[in-house]
């Protein structure tokens, strides 16, 4: 050691070797403290593959020296050889390694302290044997080999100087200080070793060797020649080198031992499982309950096998790979905000070094109850870590009164701000410098309507009903469309999923307020829905599911001219509603197709059903749904009783007749043969006739909006099951007009008028023959499954009339006699009123 380091005035440390052989760091002055690592952070970055990130501290202590401090890393400290933990002192000359020192991916430095320094640090009593000093050694000098009798060698270029052979280096970094010290001090009584020099050498200029344990910044230090390349040397030099004396049997075998047990020493390392190492911990502020990510090397394949601690608290792993592992902090931290907590990834290799991190407590708002208030009403806050001080509340920028505050919850008073119903305001909780996430107050009062989606359609539109304090269950919500009540098919506190109705308007376009009534309060109904109604000249039906008073499990399917069918069963549905729903788009998609090609609506018995001929199954009538009936909105329904197949065979005619009235534009006649409630179709169909004709269809502004009489008549057709005796004949009953014609006569005109004699089916027949008209009353007139016969009896020969019901026509042939399968004419008629 050069006289530059004999007297240290500061501790310092000196890097002996790769990677910044030479590197000085010094500690100015008691209390200074520095950090050895890799990281760029530390006062002394030292990259290699044994050293962490943050690998050691040292700190001059006044009263013990210098301090050395291992913070947990993966390859560990040792002084002089040994491993060592926190707080070992210092002696000036000790060797540090920053990994295994026979390693060479550890970093190697010397410690220098001054002599006040080190005498303090030394033990009170110390034993230490005084230093080695290495006596005078007398050294052969160079003599060159005589030369051999052989044949004389070829002429050779001189031999290269060659280095100075010096004595073996100390064995022991101590000795190596007290021999540097013998050397500087005058009166020290060992002599340095003399160097002999062979005959025209010249001693070599030093060149720094990383092998070697000694700092290399020196330029007084020659390299010593190595075991390997000192025999060849002397050889050169003609020096015989002596025999080593043969060594014992135990000897051997002791060595043999050592031999082996060093081999297994080295595979053991080479497959010992290397314990795990963290690089970072993020984010480095956590709240308890928040998951961080683990980087580093060695963390392990699955979950079960990680154990992260946190101190003394494991966190639970949610996934783990070789270099990164993801845990929840454990909710226990909580009380230690603010303190740095130590990260340690535990596997079945080991325990890796610490990271920290500080745990912080933020305050979390969840959720308003109730989330809709006026100003002055009270309102409480839930959350979690929502206590502490100071605490302050405020909302729409103003502060609230805060009654009381718990961890869990914080009752305040919305202070006086400006209202307008439905306006959305933000409510912000603040605990010290911590605020927790913004919630939204709804100004106004419960149930609150805030949107409709969509906000305008047709009736039987599906909308969506958003706003606050609505009742979970359907049927404790009242849902209206002006006047008119919605059908409600779901709700939740927030939604309400509804059918618009039909209203009273009678324009194209009308805007009705949407009001709702929930937990004994009434929406104020300032949101409102454009009701549509299709703008064409003749009447077509739409179909749409519609409410039963306040009742849940019975809905209808309706018409603007009022309720069609009451079905009182959900079908493996979720609600009756629902399948309103279905049934009244089947219906729609049936009369749709019937405007381009005819279509026929047929009853069916497995099962009861109203189909399509030679289609789809339209409707299903069960069981409850003819019971139904019985308990239907109208007083007059107590008491009905029927079947499904009866019920399927009227729902038929019903259908099968507003089809043939407003899409094919004919008489309809089905329903008036079981029930003399259908009349109310037929004389819509006279009274369209009258207006514009036959076939053309209903004028949309018969209906529009149907009478009082029409709304009761069509409510009575569709809800008052047929009673009684068939009264199948009044489908023929009224007047008609048309031609006959018999066998050799031209055609002539007749006029037909059938009338219902209590039960019998009565009439006459009036014809004309020039000037001469004459009418004939009618004998054994029936009418059964669409088909009308008559006798009439003039002239003395009597004639059998056979005619088919087709809507508005009846056509057929005349015979001698019933039995007589030989026509002698034919007939048409189209009914007139």
């Amino acid at each position: 050691m050069t006289d530059s380091f004999k007297d240290a005035t500061h501790p310092t440390l000196i890097v002996t070797g790769p990677p910044c052989d030479g590197t000085l760091m010094t500690l100015e002055s008691p209390g200074a403290e520095r950090v050895l690592g890799a990281s760029p952070d530390a006062h002394l970055r030292l990259e290699a593959d044994n050293v962490d990130a943050i690998h050691a501290r040292v700190r001059w202590d006044a009263s013990r020296g210098m301090l050395l401090t291992d913070v947990g890393s993966a390859a560990g400290t040792y002084v002089n050889g040994e491993r060592v933990g926190a707080g070992h002192v210092l002696q000036d000359g000790d060797r540090v390694s920053l990994g295994p020192p026979g390693s060479r991916a550890s970093v190697k430095l010397l410690v220098r302290l001054p002599r006040d320094l080190s005498a303090a640090a030394a033990p009170a009593a110390s034993t230490e044997a005084p230093p080695f000093v290495l006596e005078d050694v007398a050294v052969t000098p160079y003599v060159a080999p005589a030369a051999a009798p052989a044949a004389p060698a070829p002429v050779l270029a001189p031999p290269a100087p060659e280095e100075p052979v010096v004595a073996a280096p100390p064995t022991s970094p101590r000795a190596a200080v007290e021999l540097g010290a013998a050397d500087a001090g005058a009166s020290a009584p060992a002599r340095p070793l003399p160097l002999v020099h062979p005959p025209g050498g010249e001693r070599k200029r030093p060149v720094a060797d990383y092998s070697s344990d000694t700092p290399s910044i020196v330029t007084d230090r020659v390299r010593e020649p190595g075991p390997r390349e000192a025999a060849p040397r002397a050889a050169r030099r003609g020096v015989s080198l002596p025999r080593l004396p043969a060594l014992p049997r135990p000897v051997l075998i002791a060595l043999g031992t050592l031999v082996v047990a060093g081999l297994a020493y080295f595979v053991y390392g080479r497959l010992r499982p290397v314990p795990p190492v963290i690089s970072s911990v993020l984010p480095p502020r956590v709240e308890p309950g928040q998951t961080v990510a683990i980087a580093g090397t060695g963390l392990g394949t699955s979950a079960e096998a990680v154990t992260v601690r946190f101190a003394d608290q494991a966190g639970q792993v949610t996934s783990a790979s070789d270099t990164q592992v993801s845990v929840t902090v454990p909710a226990a931290l909580a009380a230690k905000e603010g303190v740095e907590i130590p990260v340690i990834v535990e596997t079945r290799a080991g325990r890796s070094n610490a990271l920290f991190l500080r745990v912080r407590r933020v305050p979390h708002p969840n959720r308003l109850e109730p989330d809709v208030a006026l100003p002055g009403q009270e309102v409480t806050l839930i959350g979690e870590n929502l206590d502490g001080t100071p605490l302050s509340v405020q909302v729409a920028g103003e502060t609230a009164e805060v009654r009381s505050a718990q961890a869990d919850a914080v009752r305040l008073v919305v202070p006086s701000i400006p209202v307008t119903e439905g306006r959305a305001v933000s409510v912000t909780l603040r605990v010290g410098a911590q605020a927790g996430r913004p919630l939204t107050l709804l100004l106004g009062r419960l149930p609150l309507v805030i949107e409709l989606v969509p906000s305008a359609g047709q009736p039987g539109e599906d909308v969506d009903v958003r706003g606050r304090g609505f009742d979970p269950d359907p049927a404790d919500n009242v849902l209206l469309f002006g006047d008119e009540p919605a059908l409600i098919l779901a709700a939740s506190p927030n939604h309400l999923r509804a059918v618009a109705p039909a209203g009273l308007s009678t324009g194209s376009q009308t805007l009705v307020p949407v009001v709702v009534k929930a937990h004994s309060g009434t929406s104020s109904g300032s949101v409102q829905f454009t009701l549509v109604r299709p703008s064409t000249s003749i009447f077509v039906p739409r179909f749409f599911a519609a409410p039963v008073s306040s009742t849940t499990d019975q809905a209808l399917v309706s018409t603007l001219l009022g309720p069609v069918l009451l079905l009182s069963d959900r079908e493996a549905g979720p609600s009756v509603g629902e399948r309103a729903v279905r049934v009244a788009a089947a219906l729609n998609a049936a009369f749709d197709a019937a405007a381009a090609r005819p279509v026929t609506l047929e009853a069916r018995d497995s099962p009861p059903s109203v189909a399509v001929a030679g289609g789809g199954i339209i409707v299903t009538a069960t069981a409850d749904d003819a019971a139904g009936y019985s308990r239907g909105p109208d007083p007059g329904m107590k008491g009905q009783r029927t079947t499904p197949r009866a019920l399927a065979g009227f729902w038929a005619a019903l259908l099968q007749d507003q089809l043939t009235l407003f899409v094919q534009h004919q008489r309809p006649s089905r329903l008036l043969e079981l029930s003399p409630r259908g009349k109310a179709l037929v004389d819509l169909y006279a009274e369209a006739e009258r207006r514009i004709g036959a076939a053309n269809g209903v004028p949309a502004s018969l209906l529009n909006p149907p009478s009082a009489a029409q709304t009761r008549a069509f409510r009575d057709m569709a809800l008052m099951l047929p009673a009684g005796p068939s009264a199948a004949a009044a489908a023929v009953t009224g007047r008609w007009e048309g031609m006959m014609e018999e066998t050799g006569t031209g055609e002539r005109p007749i006029k037909l008028r059938l009338r219902l004699e209590g039960a019998r089916l009565a009439g006459s027949l009036g014809t004309q023959a020039g000037a001469v008209a004459m009418e004939v009353p009618l004998e054994s007139a029936t009418y059964q499954k669409g088909v009308l016969t008559f006798v009439l009896a003039s002239g003395g020969s009597p004639r059998f009339f056979r005619g088919n019901l087709q809507g508005s026509a009846i056509s057929g042939t005349i015979h001698r006699s019933a039995s007589d399968q030989e026509s002698i004419g034919r007939f048409s008629l189209r009914y007139a009123e």
